[in-house]
């Protein structure tokens, strides 16, 4: 795992979204401020309105199409919301170390770690993982670990009492892996 200089990150966080007449946009894709409420609590998220628009970039749509890296993490997931609720009840037992696949936005890991979870929230993808460290702080919340992670190769020797994953499942080349 690549561990990510969180003073490094703060710089770039600041950087990643524009001020636009439309409103806030990343890479010219219009960015929405979502309200989250979750256990009584609210919780705040910067995602995209269609992250099938960053496919229209070459940047994005080579990378999907060379690596197979789609832009989903940049979008606030049905199943992310109903997990972080499931954790937030105190469903899930008692809280413990967490790694979190597939983190995108974060909202999953943002809500463990206010409910006393540690977590280490991971992404393949490095535009998603500014977006996690920005909702962090968006959140005033902060993260156990934030990096980059392909789980088709985990670091040798790493384990985890728990492993969260939302919205993970849409391929079924990962299901080996995983």
């Amino acid at each position: 795992m690549a561990k990510r200089d969180k003073a490094a990150m703060q710089g770039d966080e600041a950087n990643i979204l524009t001020n636009t007449p439309a409103g806030l946009s990343f890479q010219g894709v219009r960015v929405e401020r979502r309200k989250i409420e979750i256990a009584g609590d609210t919780f705040e998220v910067f995602a995209l309105k269609d992250a099938a628009d960053l496919l229209d970039l070459p940047e994005f749509g080579r990378r999907f199409l060379d690596d197979g890296i789609a832009p989903y993490g940049f979008q606030l997931w049905p199943g992310a919301v109903m997990l972080a609720a499931w954790i937030a009840a105190g469903k899930a037992g008692p809280p413990c170390e967490a790694l979190e696949i597939g983190c995108g936005l974060a909202l999953l890991s943002i809500v463990a770690t206010r409910h006393g979870w540690t977590t280490w929230a991971t992404d393949n993808d490095e535009h998603a993982l500014q977006f996690a460290a920005l909702n962090a702080q968006l959140n005033n919340v902060s993260l156990h670990r934030l990096e980059a992670l392909d789980w088709n190769f985990p670091p040798p020797g790493t384990q985890f009492p728990c492993i969260l994953g939302s919205d993970v499942l849409y391929d079924a080349d990962n299901f080996n892996p995983i």
